[in-house]
């Protein structure tokens, strides 16, 4: 670089010398010019060339790749260094939680005494109603509900118990029963839960009757005309028979009282 602003400069100075010569009509001895250094830039221009081919030849892809992964950590970085406060203080509120449960000791006594009262309290009651509304539905199924204690609580699943005949069978209630009995079981279910919660005042229900026959649309109807004397019943329906036979229902309970 230095070699061409040498001769660029005595190339001007050179150009200098000939007009000052031109204007005084004197003789005027030119300075002798240093090397060009053509050779040399045309050199650089070359290698220059050959990289940039080089360059677009190059496969970017996964220098591309690296640059986005770097860029996604950098994001992440950011983010994590916004959220820290709060992210140490949940794990330190969560070491000190399971320090505090392991300073306790065993929590058996606590569940063994859940379900002791769970048993005499909800379960004995739930069941009661659970086979009134089974039989007000025309479904006399015997039923169990089976518990299970986890950390001080309580975990209720509704069984449904085989015949002493079929002992041993591989037909489980819940494979033979039939679509009505299954829509009749799952409505049991939900009318005692519902009835063993003294503040619930109504209940709203999509289509309960969809895909049963008539019989279990009467009896279905029947049953949720005399939910409504208790609570507030909602129902929505596309079922034009279930419709009507809810409303003959309607006017029934209309004229007893």
């Amino acid at each position: 670089m230095h070699r061409v602003s040498a001769y660029i400069e005595a190339s001007r100075r050179r150009r200098d010398d000939g007009v000052n010569a031109i204007k005084s009509h004197a003789d005027i001895p030119a300075e002798p010019l240093p090397d060009n250094c053509v050779a040399d830039i045309e050199a650089v221009i070359v290698r220059l060339k050959d990289r940039l081919e080089e360059l677009r030849l190059k496969n970017r892809e996964a220098e591309r790749a690296a640059l986005e992964k770097e860029l996604l950590l950098l994001n992440h970085r950011v983010l994590l260094s916004e959220n820290l406060p709060a992210i140490r203080e949940h794990v330190e509120n969560r070491q000190r939680a399971a320090r505090a449960e392991k300073a306790a000791g065993s929590t058996n006594h606590i569940t063994k005494k859940y379900n002791d009262l769970f048993k005499s309290l909800v379960t004995e009651r739930y069941i009661e109603k659970f086979k009134q509304i089974l039989n007000e539905l025309n479904c006399p199924l015997e039923v169990q509900v089976k518990t299970r204690g986890s950390k001080g609580n309580t975990l209720k699943q509704i069984v449904l118990a085989n015949a002493p005949s079929a002992a041993g069978s591989k037909a489980t209630p819940d494979n033979v029963l039939s679509e009505g009995e299954k829509r009749a079981v799952a409505l049991a279910d939900f009318l005692t839960e519902v009835s063993l919660d003294e503040g619930s005042h109504a209940i709203v229900l999509d289509d309960p009757a969809t895909s049963l026959d008539f019989d279990w649309k009467e009896t279905v109807a029947s049953r949720l005309v005399a939910e409504a004397v208790r609570r507030q019943v909602i129902l929505f329906t596309h079922d034009l028979h279930f419709l009507y036979r809810r409303l003959n229902h309607v006017n029934e309970l209309d004229a007893t009282l």
